[in-house]
């Protein structure tokens, strides 16, 4: 593999020195390191590859040390990065015009591991949902992380990364730590919300405002919280839930008789895909407000159909 990196890139020191983190100069060069590393590693990202990326670099140990016992806190980088990311989004926004809506994003994804892997706290067996089937359920060792994102136009930056461990992963790592150094559990949905509690100060005021996520994140807490900001909720739902007292798919059932209509929809690559919607509303269970119900197919006649909402 040939050496790539003979200095920092200037674009990326400057972007971190707009975060005005407080790190030490030796923290601050091995956080340029890894992060420049990583933008042109094409190789598996271990440490030991990613500093064969420079022709003057400290021992892989030095950038372990740095990850595990150096006295800096993710959380502080992450909400300087926060802060940047989103004011950055907005001035560009408000320079070029664009509507004043913002699009929030949330879903979850796997950083897929060897399956002997056996030393990283928060490796652990997870279902990947993308490419189970009903009757070939898929698992891998991996890490799960929540991924947040925000949207103005065609300007999208990411504001927010969360680490989930599953329960048991919990319990296994707070089993070898003091009672003051143990971690809580958290879910899904409790780590959803902590994304959008730690970016709601930092929207613009008179803004409208849409927080997207899939059915794992449907929960009525969620989408009362969203709509107690002022923001507008569109997620998918799954099929058991109940819009006025009756299951969607029962209720998607009795509306067969009612007229499709054609959606069209443009990807990013430019690709377009026509869907057949039929739409009606009503209140989910325990949520206090009128909602739409989106009954979605890619062919009149395909039997399975996708369900969403939206505020």
């Amino acid at each position: 593999m040939l050496t790539r990196i003979v200095n920092n890139s200037p674009k990326l020191c400057t972007f971190f020195e707009q975060l005005n983190v407080e790190l030490s100069k030796p923290q601050s060069q091995h956080i340029l390191n890894m992060a420049d590393a990583l933008l042109v590693c094409e190789d598996t990202k271990t440490l030991a590859a990613l500093q064969r990326q420079f022709i003057q670099a400290p021992d892989p140990s030095n950038m372990a040390d740095f990850l595990r016992i150096s006295p800096w806190l993710s959380g502080d980088v992450r909400a300087a990065i926060r802060v940047n990311q989103v004011s950055w989004a907005v001035e560009q926004a408000e320079r070029t015009g664009l509507p004043k809506v913002i699009y929030i994003n949330i879903d979850d994804s796997l950083g897929e591991k060897d399956k002997d892997t056996r030393h990283l706290e928060p490796v652990d067996w997870f279902h990947d949902h993308s490419e189970s089937t009903r009757s070939k359920p898929r698992y891998k060792k991996a890490f799960c992380y929540l991924e947040c994102t925000l949207r103005i136009g065609q300007i999208v930056v990411t504001v927010d990364l969360r680490l989930y461990l599953r329960a048991k992963t919990v319990r296994r790592i707070n089993r070898h730590r003091p009672p003051e150094r143990r971690i809580p559990f958290r879910s899904k949905n409790s780590l959803a919300r902590i994304i959008l509690e730690a970016l709601r100060p930092l929207l613009p005021k008179g803004w409208i405002v849409y927080v997207q996520f899939d059915s794992w994140y449907a929960s009525e807490k969620l989408i009362k919280y969203v709509r107690r900001q002022g923001w507008h909720v569109v997620c998918g739902l799954k099929c058991n839930r109940k819009l006025n007292g009756v299951r969607i798919d029962q209720l998607a059932y009795a509306l067969r008789h009612r007229r499709y209509k054609k959606v069209q929809l443009t990807a990013a690559d430019g690709d377009r895909t026509t869907y057949y919607v039929r739409q009606t509303t009503g209140r989910l269970v325990d949520v206090p407000f009128d909602v739409r119900v989106y009954f979605s197919k890619r062919h009149p006649r395909e039997k399975s159909q996708a369900y969403f909402m939206s505020t």
